[in-house]
């Protein structure tokens, strides 16, 4: 028996390849990443926004709810003859400080003034006695908004059935459409009329909510 020789095995090894990224391979990968991230970066900012938008909304929406609420249960328990207001000087020309009262409750407040430092908007306090609506002190009470709102209507009809009308702000002027760029009101503009600019840096900060409600008095 003979045995045969085993024969060598060949191994076929290629040679490591050379080749490696050309500078326009990196370059086009350099740029794809960056639409990427700049895409990326344009989503998270506007998710933050439109957050923010919402959380300013809410909150808006909270006060000028909570105001009709307020508002709502003094008028309900007030008698007739104890709803009565202070909305004109003297002379006849509209008051600056304006101050609506029902029942026992005072509401001293001045219309498109921000709430910022010791500016008041809507203060709530009980008056003095039930013959006088006067204006208040802006002491003893409470500030019904928040820092940076403002009330732009405060409307409550003198007669039952009582028709309330509530609108509150939040925001800086050029926010609003009322203003220029500049933060100057318009001439010739109501500023119960106002709405938040859309477009435009900072419009996530601003938020304007507008209720109504009518309703009867509970005590006659």
């Amino acid at each position: 028996m003979k045995v045969r020789p085993l024969k060598p095995m060949k191994l076929n090894l290629k040679k490591p390849s050379k080749e490696g990224f050309t500078i326009v391979e990196l370059m086009i990968t350099t740029v794809v990443f960056s639409v990427v991230l700049l895409v990326a970066s344009a989503g998270i900012i506007a998710i933050g926004r439109a957050y923010y938008k919402s959380l300013t909304s809410n909150r808006v929406h909270e006060t000028a709810r909570s105001v009709m609420e307020d508002v709502s249960r003094s008028l309900q328990f007030s008698t007739a003859d104890s709803v009565n207001s202070y909305l004109t000087e003297s002379d006849g020309s509209e008051a600056t400080i304006k101050t609506r009262c029902f029942g026992p409750d005072r509401y001293t407040y001045v219309l498109n003034q921000q709430v910022s430092g010791s500016n008041q908007a809507l203060y709530r306090d009980k008056r003095p006695s039930q013959s006088s609506c006067s204006p208040g002190d802006f002491t003893g009470g409470s500030e019904m908004l928040g820092q940076n709102m403002r009330l732009l209507r405060f409307d409550v009809s003198n007669a039952d059935p009582f028709n309330i009308k509530i609108k509150v702000a939040y925001g800086d002027n050029d926010l609003l459409t009322t203003y220029d760029n500049g933060g100057n009101l318009l001439p010739s503009v109501d500023p119960a009329a106002a709405l938040c600019k859309s477009g435009i840096a900072g419009s996530s900060f601003c938020a304007v909510s507008e209720l109504e409600t009518t309703l009867t008095g509970r005590v006659e």
